[in-house]
C-alpha cells in the first residue's frame, strides 16, 4: 500500500518551532560522522529539512528526499537562502532513486514507520542498498509500549492510522525489541535505545527505539 506525505500546512506554530530544530539524537550521530570520515549523507524523510541544514552547515555532503512536495520545496528554498550546497528530492521511501554503494550515512528519524510492515522491510532493504560497506544508519521505529498503539485506529495486527493534523490518514506502523532486530538483520547493531519522552505538557507519552547500525562489508 502506498505510503502518504505528511500535510506540512496543518503544522501549528507552536509545533513549527519543534521541526526547525535538530534532534538532538542526529546531532550526536553527526559529531561521530565527522570523527570517522564520512562525509556522504542521506536524509530519508527530510521534511522541511532540519536536518538537511544542520548537516550543510557542518560541511557534510548532504542529499534528502521526502514524499511531500510542499516540503521538497521549502527544504531547497531553506538551503538556498542560507547559501549552503545540498539536494532534495522528491520520492517515496520505499523506492529511494539513488544508485547503490553511494552514501556513507542514511539518516531515517521518525520516518520508516510511516508505512505497513511490507513498506518497511522494502525501505530498509533500500536503505543497505544505497549505503556504502561500512555505512551507518539511525533509525528510529515506534514501540508496541507506546499508548498511542493500545487508542490507535486499527489498521493492521500492529498498525495504526492517523486522524487529523498533519499526519491525518498516515500509517503508524509498532514494533517489539525483536521484530527490530529482526527488522534489521543484514545490519550489525552498533546501539539500541529503548526512549521513552512525555510531551505536550505531560498530557501524552511517546515511545521510541533508536538505532545505530552498520552496513557490514561482506
Amino acid at each position: 500500500m502506498r505510503t502518504k506525505a505528511w500535510d506540512w500546512d496543518r503544522l501549528s506554530e507552536g509545533d513549527r518551532a519543534y521541526w526547525d530544530a535538530p534532534a538532538g539524537a542526529v546531532v550526536k550521530f553527526a559529531y561521530r560522522l565527522k570523527r570517522e570520515a564520512k562525509r556522504k549523507v542521506y536524509d530519508l524523510g527530510c521534511g522541511l529539512g532540519r536536518h538537511l541544514l544542520f548537516l550543510a552547515q557542518m560541511g557534510f555532503d548532504v542529499c534528502g528526499s521526502d514524499l511531500s512536495e510542499r516540503a521538497v520545496e521549502e527544504a531547497r528554498k531553506r538551503l538556498f537562502t542560507l547559501s549552503l550546497r545540498g539536494h532534495v528530492k522528491l520520492g517515496d521511501m520505499v523506492k529511494i532513486q539513488e544508485p547503490d554503494d553511494t552514501y556513507d550515512a542514511v539518516i531515517a528519524y521518525n520516518v520508516v514507520y510511516h508505512a505497513y510492515p511490507e513498506g518497511m522491510r522494502t525501505t530498509v532493504k533500500e536503505i543497505h542498498r544505497i549505503l556504502k560497506g561500512g555505512g551507518l544508519l539511525l533509525v528510529t521505529f515506534q514501540a508496541k509500549s507506546a499508548p498511542s498503539f493500545q487508542r490507535g485506529k486499527c489498521a493492521g495486527p500492529s498498525t495504526t492510522v492517523k486522524r487529523g493534523g498533519p499526519e491525518d490518514g498516515i500509517f503508524h506502523t509498532y514494533l517489539s525489541r525483536e521484530e527490530v532486530l529482526l527488522l534489521l538483520s543484514n545490519f550489525s547493531i552498533d546501539e539500541l535505545y529503548y526512549v521513552e519522552h512525555e510531551y505536550a505538557g505531560l498530557t501524552q507519552k511517546g515511545c521510541h527505539f533508536l538505532v545505530i547500525a552498520e552496513k557490514t562489508r561482506s
